[in-house]
């Protein structure tokens, strides 16, 4: 199939590099805001602009990937690790597996259920995040006025140690640090392989597997199965305090997750870091633990829109740099603030502050296509069918 280029791509560009430049920092992709620019702006329809968001997503999403391996590298005789491998092997299945499923509610919801449900969630990760981030630039107040109330002799030595340090966010040697990216190369590469093989309603099969039957659920079986084996695996092998609990908290929220965000179109990242927080990650570990997710699934989505020929010409192709660019600006600026600063919260504020502006966003088009489907004689609150 043919696509349109994109229209008024002078102004689209420059958008697509601020959004990158303030929603990558914060751990989110960008999708909920790049899709009303690429529609409004850009003259793209819903499914090609959804297409290029994922593109946007993976270009943004492998900037910040590669920064925080510079940062983990430059840290990495820290206690405490800045990437947390483990937490990437129990989210990235879970998160697929809940997308997977999220596909058929997707067709058989009603739009405006799906426009509800969004509300919701968009909701509750905003407050989440402001909840984290206020209590977080509280206890930072009190951690500083203590600081500068006793004057200790010792602000020239080393580093307190961390003995209260998960084992799972503890620093990995170099020998576990290869096996967790093999684990989690798998796991992308499983990521990769199927939605090709499998197709969808919109992406044919590469194989010619027709949609929604047999050989097709035999795959998405086999896809499933696999992903859910490789976390159980990892936690059986661990076997370290702690993991059990986790992994079973991070495997169930995140199915929950990525059947979400599978319905309401975003890539996870609104919800997935108030999770984690939760779970003992400072800001920057989650937003570093995320972006990986968020690239392996973006690339995925991605390579199954561009098999199907969504993308716009190769000439407006370019665009993908804007958001690689501004992911990186937006990483560098934030980094130096948080070492002027000392506050982590600022980056867990940043982020209740980008679910506000992308669901008010995603809120006002939903609104906006809803009431045109109601006004051409569509029924927004009648159940589709799975297939």
């Amino acid at each position: 199939m043919t696509t349109p280029p994109i229209d008024n791509l002078g102004a689209v560009a420059p958008l697509v590099f601020v959004i990158a430049l303030l929603c990558m920092p914060s751990g989110i992709g960008g999708g909920v805001l790049f899709v009303p620019v690429l529609r409004l702006i850009g003259g793209l329809s819903l499914k090609e602009s959804t297409a290029l968001s994922q593109a946007l997503i993976a270009s943004a999403s492998l900037a910040a990937t590669l920064f925080n391996f510079f940062e983990q590298y430059r840290a990495r005789n820290d206690p405490k690790s800045l990437i947390v491998w483990p937490f990437v092997i129990l989210i990235l299945p879970g998160t697929v597996i809940g997308s997977l499923i999220g596909v058929y509610i997707y067709s058989w919801l009603p739009s405006l259920f799906v426009l509800i449900l969004y509300f919701c969630f968009a909701c509750l990760g905003s407050f989440m995040a402001y909840r984290k981030g206020f209590r977080l630039w509280k206890a930072e107040t009190r951690a500083k006025k203590r600081e500068s109330d006793s004057d200790t002799t010792d602000s020239g030595s080393s580093p307190v140690e961390a003995p209260g340090i998960p084992a799972l966010q503890r620093m990995p040697s170099t020998k576990k640090l290869i096996y967790y990216m093999t684990v989690v190369a798998v796991i992308w590469t499983i990521c990769l392989i199927f939605p090709p093989l499998t197709g969808n309603s919109s992406t044919g099969s590469v194989i010619g597997v027709p949609y929604c039957e047999e050989v097709y659920w035999v795959l998405a079986a086999v896809q499933g199965v696999i992903l859910l084996l490789i976390p159980a695996g990892y936690v059986a092998v661990e076997r370290s305090p702690g993991t059990v609990k986790t992994g079973s908290i991070l495997m169930g929220s995140m199915i929950v997750i990525g059947l979400i965000s599978s319905i309401v179109g975003i890539s996870g990242g609104l919800f997935m870091i108030p999770v984690v927080l939760s779970l003992g990650l400072d800001p920057k570990q989650s937003t570093a633990t995320t972006a990986i997710v968020i690239f392996a699934t973006s690339t995925s989505t991605a390579l199954s829109f561009a098999l199907g020929g969504y993308f716009p010409p190769a000439s407006d192709m370019w665009i993908t740099v804007m958001p690689f660019a501004g992911a990186l600006l937006g990483k560098t600026i934030v980094a130096k603030l948080l070492a002027m600063t000392g506050r982590l919260s600022v980056l867990v504020l940043l982020l209740g502050t980008m679910v506000a502006i992308g669901g008010i966003t995603t809120i006002t088009t939903g609104i906006i296509s809803v009431v045109n489907r109601a006004n051409n004689g569509g029924d927004i609150v009648q159940f589709g069918s799975f297939c």
